[in-house]
C-alpha cells in the first residue's frame, strides 16, 4: 500500500489545518484589490453601445447621405446587389425571379415598406442595408422596386 492510501486521515486533517493557517494569517485565495483592477480592466469590452439621445451619441459616426447625389437604382443595385441577388448565392432572391418577389412583397407587412424594413436590419446572411450604409431609405427603396420590377429587356 501507498503512502496516501496509508495515510489519507493524515493528510485530511494536515489540509484542513493548512488552510486554516493561510486564513488565520490574514493570507487569502481572493486577488487583491490591484490585482482584480488588473483583471477587470483586461476582460472588460472595448466597444461600448451608444443609443441615439443619449450623450455619447454626438461623437457617434453617421453615414454621410446628404454630401452626394441620390445614386439611381440601377447603380445601387450593381455595386451592392449583384453579388448575391445576379445568381441567388445565400439563398438570395433572384432579381429576374418575379414569382418570389411577388411572394415576398406579399408575406411582408405593407408591401415595399415592409420590404424596406427588412432591408434596413438586414435578412439571413444579407448585412443591413446590404452593405449600402449610405444609401437613404428613399434610394434603397428604388433599388427594390428595381429588383422587384426588373425587365431584362429593358435593361439591354
Amino acid at each position: 500500500m501507498s503512502f496516501f492510501e496509508n495515510n489519507t486521515i493524515l493528510i485530511s486533517i494536515l489540509s484542513i489545518v493548512f488552510l486554516g493557517s493561510i486564513s488565520s494569517w490574514g493570507l487569502s485565495l481572493e486577488p487583491d484589490k490591484i490585482t482584480r483592477q488588473l483583471i477587470e480592466s483586461r476582460i472588460k469590452s472595448s466597444h461600448t453601445i451608444c443609443v441615439k439621445g443619449e450623450a455619447c451619441a454626438k461623437n457617434a459616426y453617421i453615414p454621410p447621405q446628404a454630401d452626394r447625389e441620390p445614386m439611381a437604382a440601377a447603380a445601387i443595385y450593381k455595386k451592392y446587389c449583384t453579388a448575391c441577388h445576379e445568381n441567388g448565392a445565400f439563398k438570395a432572391v433572384k432579381i429576374n425571379d418575379k414569382a418570389v418577389w411577388k411572394k415576398r412583397l406579399d408575406e411582408a407587412k405593407n408591401g415595399y415598406k415592409g420590404l424596406l424594413e427588412i432591408v434596413i436590419t438586414g435578412i439571413g446572411l444579407m448585412p443591413p442595408k446590404g452593405l449600402c450604409t449610405d444609401c437613404s431609405d428613399e434610394e434603397l427603396e428604388a433599388t427594390i422596386r428595381y429588383m422587384v420590377e426588373f425587365d431584362p429587356a429593358a435593361a439591354k
